[in-house]
């Protein structure tokens, strides 16, 4: 069954998270993702070990976690919370651009972030490490607190472009693609990750593949207002489409324009400088590409469009519901949340 994650801008304030997290576990959301953007969001793990004490159901995760920290490090922090939480975390991992950015540093290499994945994984399950031939382990953690031994967190990749795709499907537990809501291209992407997976002669029982999908209700129809509630994840997400400026191969033609758009006017912080927090440049996007690229409508427009994703091999769906710039109250996660997750799957 698919499961559907609140994504967006950390609620806030933070200082309220237990009550955050206790009203998207009751309005039926699956799952809780915050991101890792140093300077602008609240610190990611902080958060979700509160929101953890605060429910027993809605599962936890990050969108993304970037590389900075010593594998060891994070998978102990990981682990923590896994246990903590009862074993409801998803580790979601990608290479970093604008948290990166706001270090003064660049994602790392494909070659260092894959390693960067195995090592966190393989201290997960308690196997030992080859730290360039020092052997590792976190396995005595799991001895010394009991408490905390229970089944690994899956690690996941956030990934976009082929290369990456194709060797995720080897090192990790899921992939989360941000393509939006293009169900040609999210397709095209579930049949190269799976078929990846099965060259390397690995198991897809376990295998979860999700996606980033910017999504609004239109209250009383009011497309104009949705569309503004998450046109700058739109913006943010769209970029991920146009490689150091170059579009990827799968992109249609309709979308290259947004798609151009979208990395130019963002590509201050994919060239190391600290991402901005201001989301109106986000207005230069055309009204048609954000439409496609984001679900947007009234509540059994959304939902129709959620399945077709589903029916397209998605089985994570990482919904993003506003920007730290937009609909603070939430309101848009509580119409997705009541008035269209009811009806996917024809309810």
């Amino acid at each position: 069954m698919a499961e559907f994650w609140r994504f967006g801008a950390t609620p806030s304030p933070a200082t309220e998270v237990a009550a955050h997290a206790r009203r998207f576990e009751e309005l039926g959301w699956d799952g809780l993702a915050v991101g890792e953007d140093h300077g602008l969001l609240s610190a990611a793990w902080v958060y979700l070990a509160q929101a953890a004490a605060a429910t027993t159901t809605l599962k936890l995760g990050t969108g993304v976690a970037v590389p900075i920290r010593d594998p060891l490090l994070a998978a102990s922090a990981v682990a923590t919370l896994q246990g903590m939480s009862g074993g409801r975390v998803v580790l979601s991992l990608g290479r970093g651009d604008g948290a990166m950015a706001q270090l003064g540093r660049g994602p790392v290499s494909l070659k260092d972030f894959l390693t960067y994945v195995e090592r966190v994984r393989g201290y997960l399950h308690s196997e030992i490490v080859d730290r360039d031939g020092f052997p590792s382990t976190m396995a005595t953690l799991f001895v010394n607190d009991p408490s905390l031994a229970c089944d690994p967190a899956p690690v996941d990749v956030s990934a976009t472009g082929p290369q990456l795709i194709r060797a995720a499907a080897k090192v990790a537990d899921g992939i989360t693609f941000a393509v939006g809501a293009d169900v040609r291209r999210l397709a095209s992407l579930v049949k190269m990750a799976r078929d990846a997976r099965r060259d390397a002669g690995l198991d897809l029982e376990g295998f979860r593949l999700g996606a980033y999908i910017p999504a609004a209700v239109a209250p009383g129809g009011d497309r104009a207002y949705a569309r503004e509630i998450v046109r700058g994840a739109v913006l943010r997400h769209a970029r991920f489409s146009a490689f150091e400026g170059e579009l990827l191969d799968d992109v249609d033609p309709t979308d290259e324009e947004g798609i151009r758009i979208a990395f130019d006017v963002t590509r201050d912080h994919v060239r190391k400088v600290p991402k901005p927090a201001d989301f109106s440049v986000a207005s230069a996007l055309p009204d048609d590409f954000v439409d496609r690229f984001a679900i947007i409508g009234e509540a059994k427009e959304c939902a129709e469009r959620f399945d077709e994703i589903i029916a397209a091999g998605v089985d994570r769906l990482v919904v993003i519901v506003r920007v730290p710039t937009t609909d603070p109250g939430e309101e848009n996660a509580a119409r997705i949340a009541q008035e269209v997750l009811p009806l996917v799957g024809g309810g």
